[in-house]
This record gives C-alpha cells, sequence and structure tokens, in this order.
C-alpha cells in the first residue's frame, strides 16, 4: 500500500541519513585528532625554539663580547617574530580545533 511504502522510504532515507552523519562524525574525529598532534607538535617547536633562542643567544655573547647591540636586537627581533608566529598559528589550530570539537558536539546532539 502507499502507506507501507512512505514508510519504507522514510524508513531508508533516515538510515541513509543516519549513515551519512556517523560518517561525517569519523571525519571530524580524525580531523580533531590530527589537530590536536599538530598542536603538540607546535607546543614543542615552541618549547625547542625558545630553549634554542636563549642558548644560541648565550654562545654568541660568549664567543663574541664585541657584538654589537644593533645586531644583538636584530637577531632577538628575528626570533621572537618566529616565536609570534607559531603561537598565531598555534592559536588558529587551536580555534580550529574547537570549532571540530563543537560541531562533532551538535551531529551527536542531533543524533540523539
Amino acid at each position: 500500500s502507499k502507506m507501507e511504502a512512505a514508510l519504507i522510504n522514510q524508513t531508508y532515507q533516515v538510515k541513509h541519513e543516519k549513515t551519512k552523519m556517523e560518517n561525517e562524525i569519523k571525519l571530524l574525529s580524525e580531523k580533531t585528532k590530527n589537530q590536536e598532534h599538530e598542536n603538540n607538535q607546535l607546543q614543542k617547536e615552541i618549547g625547542y625554539l625558545r630553549d634554542h633562542l636563549q642558548s644560541s643567544e648565550f654562545r654568541t655573547c660568549m664567543k663574541s663580547g664585541e657584538l654589537s647591540e644593533l645586531q644583538q636586537e636584530a637577531q632577538d627581533s628575528k626570533n621572537e617574530k618566529e616565536i609570534r608566529d607559531l603561537h598565531i598559528k598555534l592559536k588558529e589550530y587551536e580555534d580550529e580545533l574547537e570549532q571540530t570539537k563543537e560541531v562533532i558536539e551538535d551531529l551527536m546532539q542531533n543524533r540523539a
């Protein structure tokens, strides 16, 4: 009958939508995991750059006590810019990760 056909069609559509949402959740979860990994890598890189900056400044001063103040400031400025750029990139990844988490939560709530 028409009623049965309509119910079967509706059931198919609901199952299809559920599968689609589950796949989307899986993709978003993978993306979240990748972004968390990338954030961790950037955090490590920032730490390394900080340590490297401090030790290179120390070695530079030890090797050459006659470095001009201007040269040292230029190097410091360059290193600080690199660190600032990494902080900005890290913030962007954190924001994107937060948005992804919100989408996953919305999808999970809508699925329930």
